[in-house]
């Protein structure tokens, strides 16, 4: 796994503000997934996106050279917080994986 911090030296969309803003962690097959960090918005709101590669990643949120993905160590501690966000996330997902089963019949989409 990698690890990386987002950082946005200039906030083009006026919600982020500038600073680290989000780690970001690549598994095994590529996927990158970006842990938004509520203290870095004007919402003081957390998500994750996750994103099929970090070049997709940076395609969205790079902003021509505003955001930067810096490499860093991965601690124990920030891997823990990690792990329990993403924990989180998946109980979220699964409680409203009812959702897909609910619409799928009468989906055109099966």
């Amino acid at each position: 796994m990698k690890y990386y911090r987002m950082k946005r030296i200039d906030d083009i969309t006026g919600n982020s503000g500038t600073g680290y803003i989000a780690e970001v962690v690549v598994g095994g097959p590529g996927t990158a997934i970006v842990l938004w960090s509520e203290d870095s918005n004007a919402l003081g709101v957390s998500s994750i996106v996750v994103y099929a590669s970090l070049e997709d990643c940076e395609k969205v949120h790079g902003h021509g050279g505003s955001t930067v993905l810096e490499a860093a160590d991965l601690t124990p501690e920030r891997q823990e917080h990690i792990v329990n966000r993403l924990h989180i996330a998946q109980r979220k997902i699964q409680e409203v994986a009812w959702v897909s089963t609910a619409i799928r019949p009468s989906s055109s989409f099966a």
